[in-house]
């Protein structure tokens, strides 16, 4: 298997602002990606159940991280668990469809 050369690639990082998010960021700047090639989207301004936003996202990047989830802890999980499953179905289906749309070379979901 040929090894994947990260250093020139544009990598869309979704959740990259939280725990496992920073230690991939750490990893692919270990690989010798720049950080100007590592997009990190905050859910304030890039709503990911929004299939527009994802379309917009997945323009010019080649690879799409997606660790993004709705969460909430034990209590808001209990009570809410219709919302947090509806809203990662969605940014998931939403994110992958559009990368697939616009040619993404390789998509990673972690769930």
């Amino acid at each position: 298997m040929k090894k994947l050369d990260l250093t020139q690639k544009k990598i869309l990082l979704t959740g990259g602002a939280g725990f496992l998010g920073a230690h991939i960021v750490a990893q692919l700047k270990e690989k010798g990606v720049p950080s100007k090639n590592i997009i990190i989207p905050r859910s304030k301004t890039a709503d990911l159940r929004e299939k527009e936003v994802c379309a917009r996202l997945v323009k010019k990047v080649n690879i799409v991280i997606h660790l993004a989830a709705n969460v909430g802890g034990i209590g808001y999980n209990l009570e809410n668990p219709g919302t947090l499953f509806y809203d990662n179905l969605l940014m998931g289906v939403f994110l992958m469809e559009e990368a697939r749309k616009a040619g993404v070379e390789k998509f990673v979901a972690v769930g």
